[in-house]
């Protein structure tokens, strides 16, 4: 083992990067691991924030806690996914985090039932989909290449409005004013500007880490402007830290005499899994076009999906939410070509450094919205283009063509209806079936789903000669 290890070692190579295995020089790793942690690390403590922030169903488990566990979990769970134990984890270059998919519901479920049943319902709803997964082989074939394609796309599409709010430093664009904003707008094409400088105009290890460099840069101009996320950490007069934190910090398990299980709240929440079971597939195959441009194997599917399911029972009971793979990182990887795992494991590592050790984790949550956007915009961007190619790639056949029409117009049409405030209203007021119609990736998902079942392909016409009588 040892003697297998020293030649891994002895064989470190920047050519490696683009390589899903393969060593790779130790200080390029982690600047690597470092900018897919940074690409993530607010992004999977937000639904965390969301749905426990709302103090009418706090209580029983603390905002702090959750947050740590999320941290702790997602560590966990892309160790699993990198190198796979059994059946379990893809051994893909794959990051897990808090699913922004689970947030409408869990939230909910919360507020209707308290936090306990939604704990009880991410827990066995986990179970039921690692379940599912391991039969994955099975059931993958009713889910056409068209379907995981178009989810992909769904994903980039809802992550976009995220990117661009972040830019814009706010989380509703109905109270947008150009005087108090022009700030993040600053911030965030500074950003933005100094990614594409850093991507295109440099090499080697400044173009692999263009997106940490630029969040630094951005994160210095951000310190002109005082943004109350930095200034609450950072005493601007004299450069000291004015947090009071915990040196080290131990997960703890949440206790178990909060758990409350609902069979119709379990329902709902396994539908969502089903959803985001989908939503693996569909990075995982993304993943694998990317890196090796090939379709993604069963076993890898199953890995994956069976991975996420046991991840996200995991996180239920240290009381964070589910686990799914990050859409974000696939993002890094499309626009960045790095795949290779040895500097996911290193990002795996900062992850659990950073929930040991909390006042880490503040420094990384202190980084201003308008700087994550102006790098997650293009990241964001670069699935809906992973999308479209995987499209290409199967061709753009009337079956295809008529199946993308209609979970475009249908399925992100819808979506788009909810950033009218009426029309809002109205879908909160029907329920969980508001909730999966206000969002694309269900719709696209059960809209393609359904039509590449019972579309049939129609057989070319062969041309017509020309008759020369």
């Amino acid at each position: 083992m040892f003697k297998k290890l020293k030649a891994y070692l002895a064989s470190r190579s920047p050519d490696n990067l683009y390589r899903i295995n393969g060593a790779v020089p130790f200080k390029t790793a982690i600047f690597c691991g470092l900018q897919h942690i940074l690409a993530m690390f607010v992004a999977n403590i937000t639904p965390i924030i969301i749905v426990f922030g709302n103090a009418s169903i706090g209580g029983d488990i603390e905002l702090e806690t959750a947050i740590i566990s999320a941290i702790f979990v997602a560590g966990v769970g892309t160790l699993i996914q990198l190198f796979s134990i059994w059946r379990i984890g893809a051994r893909l270059p794959i990051v897990v985090g808090i699913s922004f998919t689970f947030v409408g519901v869990l939230s909910t479920v919360a507020v209707q039932y308290g936090i306990g049943t939604m704990i009880g319902s991410t827990l066995v709803g986990g179970g039921i989909i690692m379940i599912l997964g391991f039969f994955a082989q099975y059931w993958r074939k009713f889910v056409k290449p068209i379907v995981l394609a178009i989810v992909i796309l769904a994903i980039g599409l809802s992550l976009i409005p995220v990117g661009i709010k972040q830019l814009l430093g706010t989380n509703t664009l109905s109270n947008f004013d150009i005087g108090s904003t022009w700030p993040f707008l600053v911030v965030g094409f500074i950003t933005l500007v100094s990614y594409i400088i850093f991507a295109n105009l440099f090499k080697n290890w400044v173009k692999n880490t263009a997106i940490i460099l630029a969040i630094g840069i951005g994160y210095l101009v951000s310190l002109v402007f005082h943004f109350s996320g930095v200034a609450t950490f950072f005493d601007f007069t004299t450069l000291e830290v004015t947090s009071a934190l915990d040196v080290i910090n131990v997960p703890r398990l949440i206790d178990f005499g909060i758990l409350r299980f609902d069979f119709g709240a379990i329902a709902i929440t396994t539908i969502i899994y089903i959803v985001a079971a989908t939503e693996a597939m569909g990075d995982v195959s993304a993943l694998t076009h990317i890196c090796e441009n090939r379709e993604a194997t069963n076993k890898e599917i199953s890995g994956a999906i069976v991975g996420d399911g046991l991840i996200s029972s995991l996180s239920a009971i240290f009381g964070a939410l589910p686990i799914t793979t990050f859409s974000q990182n696939v993002g890094v990887i499309k626009e960045t070509k790095i795949c290779n795992r040895m500097t996911i494991f290193f990002g795996a590592l900062f992850l659990l450094l950073f929930s040991f050790f909390p006042i880490l984790a503040k420094v990384i949550i202190t980084i201003p919205e308008p700087v994550l956007g102006g790098c997650m915009i293009i990241l964001f961007t670069s699935i809906v283009i992973a999308g479209l190619e995987m499209i290409a790639k199967l061709g753009f056949s009337k079956k295809n063509s008529l199946i993308l029409c209609l979970a475009l117009g249908i399925g992100y049409g819808l979506s788009l209806l909810s950033l009218d405030t009426n029309i809002a209203v109205f879908f909160n007021s029907l329920g969980y079936v508001g909730i999966i119609i206000s969002n694309p990736v269900p719709t696209m998902f059960l809209i393609s789903l359904v039509l590449s079942l019972v579309i049939k392909e129609t057989p070319p016409v062969a041309p017509v000669e020309a008759s020369l009588s």
